[in-house]
């Protein structure tokens, strides 16, 4: 039994010393508050790939000989790469639902803009006749009218008591 676990190790170790060797260089990123969309976009992609590879490598490990711990590592794995794009979503419908906010307040101000110059633009072309009734229409005390003789009379008293002084 020795010389078949012995040569069981022995094939192990020859499969890993000719499996191919991936070797990753390391990126740095200073993350700031500018670059931070780009670095969440970028690293979550890789996860989401990445994820899905291994979710595939597993699969087919399962295929050919099925163990119990690994469907469990499997289920783990399909629900945290489930998780990585359910965030990419929320963050795309988000930056989605806040362009569209901005386009329909733009829409607002421009409608509004719109309507305050149609109003002004009424206004401008009211005849002299509406701009009398608009103002009639505001005034609280009721207007007097004036006879052209009485203003006369007014005119002489005034004169008159000018001439005395």
């Amino acid at each position: 039994m020795d010389e078949n676990i012995e040569d069981q190790v022995g094939d192990i170790l020859d499969q890993l010393k000719s499996a191919p060797k991936v070797i990753r260089k390391v990126e740095s990123m200073n993350l700031t508050k500018e670059n931070l969309e780009e670095f969440i976009l970028k690293y979550a992609g890789d996860l989401v790939q990445t994820s899905s590879d291994a979710v595939n490598t597993i699969n087919d490990h399962i295929l050919s000989a099925p163990t119990a711990e690994d469907v469990v590592a499997l289920a783990e794995l399909i629900k945290a790469s489930n998780s990585s794009i359910e965030t990419l979503n929320k963050m795309f419908l988000t930056d989605k639902k806040h362009h569209t906010l901005i386009k329909i307040k733009q829409m607002d101000v421009d409608s509004r803009k719109k309507e305050l110059d149609t109003a002004i633009g009424a206004k401008l072309l009211m005849s002299r006749e509406e701009l009398m009734k608009q103002f009639l229409m505001n005034v609280s005390e009721p207007i007097k009218t004036i006879d052209g003789e009485i203003i006369q009379d007014e005119i002489k008293q005034l004169t008159n008591s000018e001439d005395s002084d």
